[in-house]
């Protein structure tokens, strides 16, 4: 059988960093995670067949290995770019927050993620959420800034949020303006 061993993510970010899982905070721990793909199969088109052992295709089953967050409370596996990118979106937040404080404005933000069934809860994996919600929270009014979950089509399976601060500052200096009004 082929095997593939592959990486995505900053491995300093991902070996230095502390992560905590957001579903219940316990801090994780990496996990080589192994997958048995068929070429032939749906999710086939998120993983590259392309770079055999010999440098030619793969041909036939293929087993890819990569590495991944594991939550030891929770039993959560999560792909490092997809942690990576939810973190980088809550310092973004928490930063946003902080600097509002600071200027005298009490604002508060917080991520909520819309299931496929049309319900939001404050964490689902990215894989079984249709989107991700900024909420802006000014004394009794609240406004939503929606964060686009992506995944790439070529060998590249994990999903993320791609994390604008520019747009979120707007949104949210959009939101105060119709607050005052």
């Amino acid at each position: 059988m082929n095997r593939k061993y592959y990486q995505f993510g900053n491995p300093f970010k991902v070996r230095f960093g502390e992560h905590r899982c957001l579903r219940c905070g316990q801090k994780l721990t990496t996990l080589t995670d192994r997958r048995i793909v068929d070429p032939h199969s749906e999710e086939a088109k998120y993983f590259d067949f392309s770079a055999g052992s010999d440098g030619g295709e793969m041909v036939g089953a293929c087993e890819f290995f990569h590495k991944v967050f594991f939550c030891p409370r929770c039993a959560e596996r999560t792909e490092f770019v997809t942690q990576l990118s939810l973190e980088k979106l809550m310092r973004a937040l928490r930063r946003i927050e902080k600097r509002l404080h600071r200027q005298g404005q009490a604002v508060h933000l917080q991520l909520l993620f819309r299931d496929r069934e049309g319900g939001e809860t404050s964490y689902c994996p990215l894989g079984e959420a249709d989107g991700v919600d900024v909420v802006f929270t000014f004394g009794g009014q609240s406004s939503r800034c929606a964060v686009p979950v992506m995944r790439k089509n070529c060998w590249e399976r994990p999903y993320y949020v791609k994390v604008d601060r520019r747009a979120l500052l707007s949104a949210l200096s959009l939101a105060a303006a119709l607050d005052g009004r």
